[in-house]
């Protein structure tokens, strides 16, 4: 353990000592302060685990993530955590060796609350608790699309960077697709979810759709998909259609698609050329999903040359759906 870490672990045991009396009062007065203390020094030592990790990754990694985070067990069991800082300080990577200390935090915190977090509705208020700290921020949406699009480079195995699988769960939580495989409890709440969006969530993404960062606005307009206005929606991703990056148009063109509006096909099929495959696989899946005949060249075209097993599979799979559609 390094000297920083071993101060650090000292300032919590005095500070937990000489608290004991006033404890009370400081959680209900000065919660905000104490949540914030403990973050910054919960991801410092977050930090110093991830910097080590880069030189070695332990055999039993979630034994190393316990041990780091041991001393903060008791004030994360009491939800002492400043999610707005948490949110503020991610990296736009989001999913680079960089951010690795905020989602080791983050494992550990949900990992000492897994007794206070038993049952839907305080899933539900967790739910809620996240909402400002991260549909109020510009750069959880390049965030968004950076963990939709990128290799997961945080992930030690070279196999897993890939992150087939969250993606797939990302996009199922964030767009709906896939219906038949979506669970009774994930339809029971998702209407109310969507329903706790306020009208300050939905103006700040709507903001950011003039964002000067391309990614911010590509981000931004995926967000806006689940705007409860369809005419809003399509007249935000219309207009999106003429942005000069490619990100934010297919970005348009493929929610606008989810919605059935097939007036951006083009811009999807120009999306099946793009170097990364998720792109090239969600823009094939929002394409196939318009159900239209003439685009069936695109897909079997897509299919041939389509160096990705898993894409390759998954386009088979749209273009003889799409052949057996009437």
């Amino acid at each position: 353990m390094s000297a920083g870490a071993r101060r650090r672990r000292r300032v919590l045991a005095l500070a937990a000592a000489g608290a004991a009396a006033t404890l009370a009062l400081a959680a209900v007065y000065h919660r905000p302060m104490v949540s914030h203390v403990v973050t910054r020094l919960a991801l410092e030592d977050a930090r110093e685990l991830a910097a080590r990790w880069s030189r070695k990754i332990p055999v039993d990694a979630t034994k190393a993530v316990h041990g780091a985070f041991d001393s903060y067990g008791w004030l994360f069991r009491r939800d002492y955590l400043d999610r707005g800082y948490l949110a503020a300080t991610l990296p736009a990577s989001a999913v680079t060796c960089e951010a690795l200390p905020h989602w080791l935090l983050l494992g550990a915190f949900y990992d000492a609350r897994q007794t206070e977090l038993a049952g839907q509705e305080v899933w539900f208020e967790e739910f809620l608790a996240w909402l400002d700290p991260v549909l109020l921020r510009s750069s959880l949406r390049e965030a968004l699309l950076e963990m939709l699009t990128s290799d997961w480079t945080m992930l030690p195995k070279p196999k897993d960077q890939a992150a087939g699988l969250p993606k797939s769960y990302l996009c199922e939580w964030l767009f709906g697709v896939d219906d038949e495989a979506r669970t009774g409890y994930y339809k029971l709440w998702e209407p109310r979810c969507l329903a706790a969006v306020q009208d300050r969530h939905w103006r700040a993404i709507l903001r950011d759709l003039e964002h000067p960062r391309e990614k911010v606005r590509a981000g931004a307009v995926l967000f806006l998909q689940r705007h409860p206005s369809r005419e809003l929606f399509a007249e935000k991703a219309r207009r999106a259609l003429e942005d000069p990056s490619q990100w934010v148009r297919l970005a348009a063109a493929s929610t606008l698609a989810l919605r059935g509006d097939a007036s951006s096909a083009a811009e999807l099929a120009g999306g099946l050329e793009h170097e990364r495959w998720e792109v090239r696989w969600w823009c094939a899946y929002t394409l196939a999903g318009l159900k239209r005949p003439e685009d069936l060249p695109a897909l079997e075209a897509l299919e041939a040359r389509e160096p990705d097993a898993w894409v390759k599979d998954r386009v088979a799979e749209l273009a003889k759906a799409l052949k057996r559609s009437p």
